[in-house]
């Protein structure tokens, strides 16, 4: 498959789920409405929050999830405070698990899920600051 999607399976890939993202919550939205949505994703109570923190955990880790189309919902579901509070929480887990995942498997891993270019331009900035990359090697 990767063949045939050639150098661009990434992107279609963040499409893809961009686009699964969207029809999951817009069929939420069309079949019960917003207040109905919302009061079933509140229902799910600590659960419905869990689930939250690992979709936004998971977009830090793997770039083609976007937490940003789901973040409304919990905004609407949860409030302003508890909403920031759960996507601070996730993106915190999430940078947590990149660090701990580059610091254990290395440049290959990075290589092969960021790409080349982007490793690149991290040891040029990492230059420019004087932190350097040591952890990455």
């Amino acid at each position: 498959m990767k063949s045939i999607l050639g150098k661009h399976h990434k992107t279609i890939l963040t499409i893809v789920f961009v686009i699964f993202t969207i029809s999951i919550v817009t069929y939420l939205l069309q079949k019960y409405g917003l207040e109905k949505t919302i009061e079933i994703i509140q229902a799910q109570g600590v659960g419905g929050m869990l689930v939250y923190v690992v979709y936004v955990s998971l977009s830090v880790i793997f770039s083609p999830l976007n937490s940003l189309l789901v973040k409304p919902v919990a905004l609407f579901a949860y409030g302003f405070w508890i909403s920031v509070f759960l996507a601070f929480i996730g993106s915190v887990i999430g940078g947590t698990s990149n660090y701990y995942l580059a610091k254990i498997f290395g440049r290959p891993l990075i290589r092969k899920l960021a790409g080349a270019g982007v490793l690149k331009k991290v040891d040029e900035f990492t230059d420019i600051v004087g932190w350097g990359s040591h952890n990455l090697h």
